[in-house]
């Protein structure tokens, strides 16, 4: 064996095995029609109380494999199962969401996510992919494996192909996040079951953003059940790209309202003598860098001096990266600090955002549990309610004495026109937040959604009058 090891070494590059040969070795090891069962543990990020907060869903799948087609079944519970539906050929790609019942719109873009995707499951469409597009293919040298990688719109693949086995090891898997920047996906295949005629790994995990994201045991199932595609399936194209619309609406002498149409949403901008306190920023820094240049043209002599978000979830901090590059003081927790800190450092380049291009250093300003930014005439108040919200560890509230007007991201739950049903735990949660910090309150107002059936501006007298039911 050590003999052979070094005769490969010694061999001119133009008698080694080219990238094509050895990844079809690797795929031909992968049984072409089989059925595998799947108990995968996910752990997902969302809404959840703190950052980087995740999840626990237990998935049931089915995965069936043939020639050409790789067809997706998966169950999960989350209070009760929802089912989904997956289909994939070497042009289609067909999708109905867990919870629906009929499929949705995607594109080639969808279709190439789902490739990458699928290695939670096996690596043969990764291995697949790579053979389609096997002159754009690059190696990089590595003692123990052969290691392809391939760069397209939408990120980097890439593999590795233990040398002894020629089985896979490592898939990476590349793509963008408007929030978290370029997210890379490494998932792991373990203990590979070696049979006569194909092989498969046992166990597979995926690790994402220092999470581990997946962990899939896998066996071997039985029969095949079938996805009947509608006459005449096409996918759509690639959605276009909206920008956000900004509407202005103001509220006092020194409150200012930017409406986010596409957003459901709207920020708040404090305005001072000399400066400006900005209040939310959502999604990401193209719509950060938009409501920057609205308050430049509403409010040309007055720098946004401060930026606060109620609480971390991005549809109130995903512009954040703007605001550093702006030069804007970044108002926030002690435990948010560092979660901001992680959010700047993230590299963008798939889709570079100025900070991106010209890192700036962040400027702080950190508090416990209050807050007080005021001049001569005009004072707003940021208080921490955490988990009275029922909602968020860090949730914040602001308040205007001057206008006795409070104001609150996402705590309103109060259906319009129906004043009589009380109110829920997340609405109670900011009547108890507005008792604890005794504030003289008027009217109460939210950030999001504005669209909805729910209430966006209260007064405290029917707040009061619901807390009595």
């Amino acid at each position: 064996m050590l003999l052979l090891i070094l005769i490969y070494t010694l061999l001119p590059s133009t008698l080694l095995p080219s990238p094509e040969h050895l990844l079809e070795q690797s795929l031909s090891q992968y049984s072409k029609n089989i059925s595998f069962n799947y108990r995968i543990i996910e752990n997902k990020l969302g809404h959840y109380s703190k950052a980087w907060q995740t999840k626990e869903f237990i998935h049931s799948t089915k995965v069936n494999f043939s020639e050409n087609k790789v067809l997706v079944f998966d169950e999960v519970k989350d209070g009760k199962v929802y089912k989904s539906q997956e289909y994939f050929d070497d042009d289609l790609y067909y999708k109905i969401p867990h919870g629906k019942e009929k499929h949705v719109s995607v594109s080639e873009k969808d279709r190439i996510e789902f490739i990458k995707h699928s290695s939670i499951y096996s690596p043969v469409l990764v291995l697949k992919y790579l053979l389609k597009n096997k002159k754009q293919i690059k190696k990089r040298a590595d003692d123990s494996y052969h290691v392809f990688y391939l760069n397209h719109n939408n990120g980097r693949i890439s593999v590795k192909i233990d040398k002894r086995t020629n089985l896979v090891k490592y898939i990476y898997c590349t793509s963008y996040d408007s929030f978290y920047g370029n997210v890379r996906a490494k998932t792991i295949y373990h203990d590979y079951n070696i049979a006569s005629d194909f092989c498969f790994p046992r166990k597979i995990t995926q690790e994402k953003l220092g999470i581990k994201t997946f962990e899939s045991l896998v066996s071997l199932g039985e029969g095949s059940a079938k996805i009947k595609l509608p006459f005449n399936y096409k996918m759509g194209g690639e959605t276009e790209k909206i920008k956000e619309e900004i509407k202005y609406k103001k509220y006092s002498k020194n409150i200012h309202f930017l409406i986010l149409v596409n957003s459901d949403s709207r920020v708040l901008i404090a305005e001072f003598d000399k400066h400006l306190l900005l209040i939310g920023a959502p999604h990401n820094s193209e719509i950060g860098e938009q409501i920057i240049q609205k308050c430049n043209d509403l409010f040309p002599k007055k720098p946004i001096k401060y930026f606060s978000f109620g609480h971390h979830h991005p549809h109130y901090l995903g512009g954040v990266r703007s605001l550093i590059y702006n030069g804007t003081e970044i108002i926030t927790l002690g435990q948010n600090k560092k979660y901001i800190e992680q959010i700047a450092s993230f590299s963008h380049s798939l889709n570079p955002d100025r900070l991106h291009k010209s890192p700036k250093e962040i400027k702080f300003i950190v508090f416990k549990d209050s807050l007080r930014i005021s001049d001569d005439e005009f004072t707003c108040g940021i208080y921490k309610i955490g988990d009275l919200s029922n909602h968020t560890s860090d949730y914040l509230i602001y308040y205007f004495p001057n206008e006795k007007m409070l104001f609150q991201e996402d705590g309103l739950w109060i259906r319009k026109g129906i004043g009589d049903l009380g109110i829920n735990p997340r609405t109670r949660g900011i009547y108890d937040g507005i008792k604890k910090w005794y504030l003289d309150v008027g009217e109460i107002t939210q950030a999001w959604p504005l669209s909805s059936h729910f209430k966006t501006e209260l007064k405290m007298d029917e707040l009061e009058a619901l807390n009595k039911k």
